[in-house]
């Protein structure tokens, strides 16, 4: 998995995409301040921990459970946990 920070357009904070096999990538907003960054980043990795990518719940829901995973943890427990979730999965 890869982190790049690159200019978005203005509501967009970050995104994952290509995730396959626990490989694939996050953007971030560089434009923005950098706790908005690390905010971005960590809510980008609660939806990789919380199976997002292959779930069919409302964006809501969806929104509302990585944002409460992403203000209790670090990003480097968000790392750790996506590590685990992708080795266990393979």
């Amino acid at each position: 998995m890869t982190v790049k920070y690159i200019p978005f357009p203005a509501e967009i904070r970050g995104v994952v995409f290509g995730m396959i096999y626990g490989s694939g990538n996050i953007a971030i907003d560089s434009t923005q301040p950098e706790e908005t960054q690390q905010r971005a980043l960590r809510h980008e990795l609660a939806h990789l921990v919380l199976g997002h990518q292959d779930t069919n719940k409302p964006i809501k829901a969806i929104e509302a459970e990585a944002d409460a995973l992403a203000a209790a943890k670090t990003v480097d427990q968000l790392l750790n946990l996506v590590e685990r979730r992708f080795k266990h999965d393979s």
